[in-house]
Order: C-alpha cells, then structure tokens, then sequence
C-alpha cells in the first residue's frame, strides 16, 4: 500500500486543498529517507531526497492541518531531529549540530539530518537577512556533506547534512519574509511552491463518522520508506526516456529568475525517488514514477513566476502591478503598448515596461502581434485568472 495514498484517503474530510496534502507527505518521507538512498550521477555528486515544500494561499484555507500532520508522522519515527517552533537560524544550526542522543538512528543521532516545520514561514523564523540564504545553502548537500559556521561565540560543525522543510504563507506574508536576493539568490528556485485559492470542500467536521485517520498505521508506512539504504538504480530505458525529455526541456525552458525552470530536473528525480520507494519498495526506478513526478513538477514551476508577483518595492514592481491589472481585465484582449504607457504616464518608465514585457514573454505567458508597426500583447488565461484571483485575496483579506 503506498504511504501518499493512505494519507491522502484518511484525510478526505479535511477541507484543505488535496494538493497541500499530497506535498506535505511527500516533505515527510524525504525528511526520514534523509541519505539512505540516492542517485548517483556518475561519480560526480550523489542527488538525495531532501526537499523544501512551501504551501501558499490565503488565510483560512487551511494549510496548517497538512503541515501538522505530516510533522507529527515524522516525530513519530524519532529518526530525525524535528524543528518547530518560533527559533533563529543560529539556533537552528546549534540544533543540527548537537549530538542528540534521544533519536533511535545512530547516525542521525551525530548528524546535520533536520526537518523544519514552519506552519507560518514567516513567523517561524527570528528576523536575520542570512537566514534564507543559509537555508539555500544547507538545501544544497549533494555538495557539500560537511558544514562549518564560525561565529565569535563558537562554531558549529555539521556532519552528513540534510535538511528537508515543510512551510506554509499567505502571499502578503511571504513577500514580507523574502528579501529581493531571496528571489534570484536561489531560495524560492529550491522551493517546491504548492499555490492553492479554494478549499477543496466544506465540512465542520462535527458529524460523527467512522474515524478514516489512523496514525499508527500511517507511522508503520512511513517506517518502512525509511528502512531503504543504497543507490536507486535507473535501468537504461528509464535513462533514454529522461534524457529525451531532458534535452527537450533544455532546448524549450527559459531561464527565470529565481532559477526554479533550471531546477526542474533535479526536482523531478528527488520527487521519483521517494514515490519509487513509497509504491513500489525497491531501489529500481520504473519509468511511470519518473514521468509522474516531471509532470507535478513542471507544473509547480509555473508558480516560481506567481510568487514573485509584486515582489519589489520599487518602480519594476509598480510596472508590474499596473500593466497586469490591465491586461488581465476581462474579457481577455490585445492591449497596445502605447496605451499601456498612456494609461499610467509618469508612473513607470519604458525601461521598466520593456522588462515586465521581456519577463512575461520568457515565461511563455504572453502573445505579442505587430500591427501598423506597433506591438500588442494579449496575456495568457491561466495566468489572467491566477492574477485576478490573487488580486481578490488581497481585496477581501481584512474579512
């Protein structure tokens, strides 16, 4: 029976977005596989499963339930050092560094192995401008498996890093708790971004039915992924077929800048790992789990650019706030660039409006036709109704 499918059954009656549970099981499972198993990739450095998973949509939607059960099935183990609460980064690594002899994993017991569990990323953390981008650098331990921080106080010396992190924001909040290199420095890149804007039903909950969550078995599942050591290894067929999708996709994706289209490949193969283990228990990749999880991720990429949506605070950021609200007025048409410079004279330069423009089309969201030597750009209608849907978050936030 496959841990993802258990967990997703017994939480039916929760009214959270399906997609929000199936994330913060997947972040379980990496975080108790830690470095057990991975891929090598010819001598050159060994991809594990570690993983970031940041659950985002508006408050009240309920992304902590998701958050706090999968934490609670990694406590349950005790096989890694479980981090919740408000704490500094500093704080985070002495924890990751301190032998803790209560973990029944003799190697976790004297290892840099962590979950982080942020039902509120930006609250979880104490306010440091190095805080992502030391989270960036511990996401990263396919190169470095040792970690040293040297502070006057003393220093801190990580073994055998690897760190996995289930988080949860609204939008408002999240931009707030991100800086601008947070942008393109990497850390979002290294997110798996869950966007959600509707609960998945409504239920109080206060009828009585037949209890569907049942933990023990859920920890016995989770046990079991756990047990695996070694290298997944991918027969030549499953080879031919990600090298085929792989050059397709270098050819196609655009660069963006938080990084997270050049990610998609490494995603995709921690993502296949752990589903391999958890439906099928054996350390031979089969084909379906790989294409599975390019396909999710691929789709979670898409929301690198929805994230980063009126990130700055600057005249780049007014651009884009303007120029959007414009052009995703429905009914969805063409917009003349001359009006998009006419309607908000003095607000932003042509400099800015160029970028947004060049940004869009990079990202394959927009359409641009050349008429009587002028350019008319229509944008697209997945990412109009995401816009508008966000703007109508922010809206209606104070009720």
């Amino acid at each position: 029976m496959s841990l993802l499918i258990s967990f997703c059954e017994q939480t039916i009656n929760a009214e959270a977005p399906r997609s929000f549970f199936v994330w913060s099981i997947f972040a379980a499972m990496s975080a108790v596989i830690k470095r057990n198993v991975y891929i090598d990739r010819d001598g050159l450095f060994k991809t594990y499963p570690n993983l970031y998973v940041l659950l985002i949509g508006h408050s009240g939607l309920g992304k902590g339930l998701p958050v706090s059960k999968a934490t609670e099935l990694v406590a349950s183990l005790n096989t890694t050092r479980v981090i919740n609460g408000r704490s500094s980064i500093q704080s985070v690594i002495a924890e990751l560094g301190r032998r803790n002899d209560s973990i029944k994993d003799d190697i976790s017991r004297i290892s840099a192995h962590g979950f982080i569990s942020a039902p509120e990323l930006a609250a979880n953390f104490v306010s440091d401008p190095q805080c992502n981008t030391i989270l960036t650098d511990l996401f990263d331990c396919h190169y470095h498996k040792n970690w040293q921080n040297k502070l006057k106080s003393g220093n801190d010396d990580l073994k055998n890093i690897c760190v996995s992190m289930l988080a949860a924001s609204n939008l408002p909040n999240l931009r707030k708790a991100l800086q601008n290199s947070d942008y393109e420095g990497g850390f979002l890149g290294r997110c798996l971004q869950v966007h959600e804007a509707e609960k998945f039903q409504s239920n109080s909950l206060l009828r009585k039915t037949a209890p569907l969550y049942k933990p023990e078995e859920l920890s016995r599942e989770l046990e079991r992924i756990a047990r695996h050591k070694g290298e997944m290894i991918f027969p030549s067929d499953v080879v031919d077929k990600f090298d085929e999708w792989k050059n397709e996709h270098d050819k196609t994706s655009k660069e963006d800048r938080t990084g997270t289209m050049a990610r998609v490949e490494d995603m995709s193969l921690k993502i296949a790992l752990i589903r391999n283990l958890d439906f099928e228990d054996s350390l031979v990749m089969r084909w379906e789990h790989l294409e599975w999880s390019i396909e999710q991720v691929s789709r979670l990429a898409q929301n690198a650019f929805k994230t980063g949506l009126g990130s700055k605070d600057n005249e780049l950021s007014t651009c884009l706030n303007l120029v959007m609200t414009d052009l995703c007025k429905e009914p969805i048409s063409f917009v003349s660039k001359s009006k998009l410079l006419m309607l908000h004279v003095g607000q932003y330069s042509i400099d800015s409006l160029n970028k947004v423009i060049q940004n869009l089309v990079e990202m394959r969201q927009l359409a641009v036709t050349v008429a009587n030597g002028e350019e008319y750009y229509k944008i697209g209608e997945t990412l109009a109704k995401q816009w508008n849907t966000t703007k109508r978050e922010k809206k209606f936030k104070k009720y």
